[in-house]
């Protein structure tokens, strides 16, 4: 044993080297505003130039310094102590002309409209009707049916479920799609999250104390599986990731 301990040691040592010399990112604070226009803010390369922009309330900011803005839509501030009518925003090509459009998720129980990128005119975007009463005050982005597009997951008079748009027809109103039956969920509900949970290769839908499962065969109107599990005592993780060891964890937003 007395041989090995050496090894060990010199094991060890490398490790912590290796450790040591790997880099620690940095992070610069940027203000985009000193006005409450929004709580949600999102990304993309709004002007196809290769680099990533922001958007944040009425304003996309240009990549990668931040510091050019341009008008989206009529600029309305907000007090700090209270809301504004933009809760979330998420973007998407949701007309299939190749640009990156702007959904604005609003206060919960208002209607969602999406804006149409003029294709790098700087005017401002036209207004299209996505969604009414869209309900939860923190709905999700993400491919739920597995088409290549996200869908915004939400909920709306009592039911629990995911929403689509059909870029050859940008002037349509979105679907919802109900996956559960109907219950308490409300305009406030608050929480809910997604991921593979069983590791089928299809996301399910969580919530705080269960996670509905997604079957092989999508079928409108019928309910989804229910499996009851305690994630949390408030609300459920935002997303499932998988491990090294093929696991679903969870992970939160703090």
């Amino acid at each position: 044993m007395r041989e090995l301990i050496p090894v060990v040691a010199l094991v060890g040592l490398c490790q912590a080297a290796c450790l040591a010399e790997a880099p620690t990112p940095t992070f610069k604070k940027l203000t985009l505003s000193d006005k409450f226009y929004a709580e949600g803010a999102y990304y993309a390369d709004f002007n196809k130039d290769g680099k990533l922009d922001i958007v944040a309330g009425p304003f996309w900011f240009e990549g990668p310094d931040f510091q050019k803005k341009h008008e989206i839509r009529s600029p309305q501030t907000f007090d700090p102590k209270g809301y504004s009518d933009n809760f979330l925003t998420f973007t998407g090509d949701f007309n299939g002309d190749g640009w990156p459009d702007v959904l604005y998720v609003p206060f919960p129980g208002a209607d969602a409209f999406w804006y149409e990128n003029p294709a790098g005119k700087d005017v401002p975007w036209k207004k299209h009707l996505a969604l009414k009463n869209v309900g939860n005050e923190s709905p999700m982005w993400a491919d739920v049916n597995g088409d290549g597009r996200p869908e915004l997951i939400y909920n709306i008079n009592g039911y629990l479920g995911y929403a689509t748009y059909d870029p050859a027809k940008p002037e349509e109103p979105w679907k919802f799609h109900p996956i559960t039956p109907k219950g308490g969920y409300g305009q406030f509900t608050h929480g809910i999250g997604y991921g593979d949970v069983n590791g089928d290769g299809r996301i399910d839908i969580l919530e705080s104390n269960g996670w509905w499962e997604q079957p092989a065969v999508l079928d409108d109107g019928k309910p989804w599986a229910w499996h009851p599990f305690r994630f949390a005592e408030g609300c459920p993780p935002e997303k499932l990731r998988r491990g090294d060891d093929g696991r679903a964890e969870q992970e939160r937003r703090t």
